[in-house]
């Protein structure tokens, strides 16, 4: 799998956050940030509900 590489900011609290989940975890910062959004989207997918469109009719 090729990963690219994209910034984003966050605050001192969280990075120090990521930081010590990473070193309890003996994980990289990276990868849990990667954990973390692949957890947030699976949680995101399986609670969707397309919301319900009304037909429209033209006469």
């Amino acid at each position: 799998m090729s990963m690219r590489v994209i910034t984003f900011k966050l605050s001192d609290e969280v990075v120090e956050a990521v930081d010590r989940y990473a070193l309890e975890h003996m994980m990289t910062r990276s990868e849990v940030i990667r954990l973390a959004i692949r957890n947030f989207i699976s949680s995101y997918e399986i609670s969707y509900k397309p919301p319900k469109v009304k037909r429209l009719v033209i006469r």
